[in-house]
């Protein structure tokens, strides 16, 4: 069942490609529906990877903190 509408997908994105609006040139690709997918799949791997590295960042800021902190108190 997911294969054969996986496949189905894939074929109606293989017709699109082949359409002749895709095909006309750099001018028409905003109507390419596969131009609109790569720029969509772009912007959210940048901005999962911006999200990544900030809570990774905030992670990393607080435990350095929370370590300092600890290090004073012994002090």
């Amino acid at each position: 069942m997911f294969l054969s509408s996986r496949s189905s997908i894939l074929r109606l994105r293989l017709l699109s490609l082949k359409s002749r609006r895709c095909k006309a040139g750099p001018e028409q690709k905003a109507f390419c529906p596969e131009a609109f997918l790569n720029v969509v799949a772009d912007k959210l791997s940048s901005s999962a990877v911006q999200f990544i590295n900030v809570r990774f960042s905030l992670a990393l800021s607080f435990a350095f903190s929370i370590r300092l902190l600890m290090i004073s108190l012994y002090v």
